[in-house]
């Protein structure tokens, strides 16, 4: 039986990836601990492993109480790719909690014989990892920051440049975007971390901490996210790791008997990153359907979210995805992780 340590932080599609892994481990008989942030752990209570918390603030409870990060996201219109939101979330979440998180990641890794780490939470969970001789696996939930000459970088479209030149530009910003980014990235307190714990400085530690893994496992499908030839080794692409929804969860009698009674309809989520701000979104959404004369399943994702939707039918603040998908007609969502993958094991149009 080996101890298996499992670390991440933020939104539920930042945690819900790693869910069937631990489980499927912990069915097998190992000793599975999920470090991360203690407002996650209601949620995961029913689950086959223990849990820990790794001291982290990062979670949506945390976004929804803090007026700055709402502020901004209004101004990006759900969006949380922004420069601003991400030196935000550097500075509240990796350089501010950032003694506290390497150090309980330390205690629990104390005895492991491997990590499977969240690519940004690697960002410090590795740091006492490879400090103690812990092997670690990242499980790389974003395809688009592994460095390629063939694709994109995140957020870049170089579609217009003749693909010989556009190859060069995409090796090119791979060399400079890590140093133009640093001071956003927070790598001066990063690098104090790794200094404390004997470990060589890095350059864009939030990009590219998941580089220092002993494996990188690409939870996606091939058909969706194409290994690249150029890819750094080793790197697998292992296929959607689908979280089914809390462990023993059923429809709530209300979510089942909006089903029963109508036609099947069109699911509308945001999920956890942008459900705090995702009330006008929701309201547009509605409006479309009802000019459609398609009915819809509002998802939330939070009570006061759902509050704002009075007076529109069919809005609840969580369901399963497992449960109610192979019962709607079509999915509206924000393009995550975890409900895209559903969306597709479903074979729904989206």
């Amino acid at each position: 039986m080996s101890r298996i340590v499992f670390s991440s932080a933020a939104f539920w599609g930042d945690i819900m990836p790693y869910v069937p892994i631990a489980n499927e481990l912990a069915a097998r008989g190992h000793d599975v601990v999920y470090s991360l942030p203690a407002g996650h752990h209601e949620i995961l209570a029913g689950e086959r492993f223990n849990l820990h918390d790794n001291g982290s603030r990062f979670t949506h409870h945390d976004v929804l109480g803090d007026p700055a990060q709402l502020q901004m996201l209004e101004r990006q219109h759900g969006s949380t790719t922004g420069t601003a939101m991400v030196r935000y979330w550097a500075e509240r979440y990796i350089a501010a909690d950032a003694d506290i998180w390497t150090e309980r990641t330390a205690d629990v890794l104390q005895g492991a014989n491997l990590m499977v780490a969240h690519p940004t939470a690697a960002t410090l969970s590795a740091i006492p990892a490879i400090a103690g001789g812990v092997p670690w696996i990242c499980g790389q939930l974003f395809p688009s920051m592994i460095p390629s000459a063939v694709t994109d970088p995140a957020g870049i479209d170089l579609g217009w440049l003749p693909e010989a030149v556009a190859r060069r530009v995409r090796r090119l910003l791979w060399q400079v975007v890590p140093t133009l980014a640093s001071p956003i990235m927070q790598d001066r307190a990063v690098n104090g971390i790794r200094e404390r714990y004997g470990l060589a400085p890095m350059r864009g530690n939030m990009m590219l901490a998941w580089t220092t893994a002993d494996h990188t496992a690409v939870l996606s499908s091939a058909h969706y996210t194409p290994p690249q030839p150029d890819w750094p080794e080793p790197i697998d692409v292992t296929g959607f790791t689908i979280w089914p929804g809390p462990s023993g969860s059923t429809l709530s009698p209300e979510v089942a008997a909006y089903l029963d009674r109508g036609e099947p309809p069109v699911l509308v989520t945001f999920g956890t990153s942008t459900a705090t701000i995702a009330g006008p979104m929701l309201r547009d959404v509605a409006r479309a359907l009802n000019c459609a004369g398609r009915r819809g399943l509002f998802l939330a994702g939070t009570a006061a979210t759902a509050a704002e939707l009075d007076g529109i039918d069919g809005v609840f603040e969580f369901a399963p995805l497992a449960r109610v998908l192979p019962r709607c007609v079509g999915v509206v969502h924000q393009g995550g992780h975890g409900t895209t993958a559903a969306t597709l094991q479903a074979g729904l149009p989206a």
